[in-house]
């Protein structure tokens, strides 16, 4: 019963308290930035890690093409 009341109490207080959540316009360097960073940014890390990955799977096949080459000669 006592933590119904407590509760009834919190919920009473908080409805009492108007709060203002609007946001403000955001400079336009920040939107250019914002931009920037979801569409160009984000197709950029793909691309980079993408070429990461390839060329992490490619060394080992290089390096095994190479000694197989050199147990024929």
């Amino acid at each position: 019963m006592r933590a119904s009341q407590s509760l009834a109490a919190l919920i009473h207080v908080r409805g009492k308290k108007p709060l203002n959540r609007t946001l403000s316009q955001p400079t336009p360097e920040v939107r250019r930035f914002w931009k920037f960073a979801t569409v160009g940014g984000t197709n950029l890390l793909v691309a980079i890690i993408g070429g990461i990955v390839a060329l992490t799977r490619r060394r080992p096949t290089v390096a095994t093409t190479t000694r197989q080459t050199a147990k024929h000669l």
